[in-house]
């Protein structure tokens, strides 16, 4: 298990997900694995497919976020709104918010609390 470890870092969190979810019961048995962490990655994709890969993380692997990186300002209202930011994210240890807007903002740092190993946070925020 090792060496897929050391495959998937070079992938996509997101194709790797897609990938191997419903491979077989051993991928899957794998992909929830407590050593595997996920880093969420969006830009410009935010289509269905990626709506149901983040409904999988959230049901089943949010205690395996390792970090986000939300840089599309047009989606990260709706991405946001299908992950409630609690003490299960306890992994997430980096956040990086672009073209977030100041309401958006002020509500999630209240939820920040929750995450006690979050060590990185970079923000941009616009009106």
């Amino acid at each position: 298990m090792k060496f897929l470890h050391e495959i998937f870092d070079y992938l996509a969190d997101y194709d790797i997900y897609r990938a191997f979810s419903n491979f077989n019961n051993r991928f899957e048995q794998f992909l929830r694995c407590s050593s595997l962490l996920f880093k969420i990655e969006l830009d410009s994709l935010f289509n269905e497919t990626f709506i149901n890969y983040s409904q999988q993380v959230k049901f089943h692997n949010k205690h395996q976020i390792f970090s986000f990186n939300l840089c599309s300002g047009l989606y990260i209202d709706d991405f946001l709104s299908m992950f409630i930011i609690d003490s299960l994210l306890n992994r997430l240890e980096s956040i990086t918010l672009r073209c977030i807007k100041e309401n958006t903002l002020i509500l999630l740092l209240n939820n920040f609390i929750y995450l006690l190993r979050l060590f990185s946070l970079n923000i941009q925020a616009y009106d």
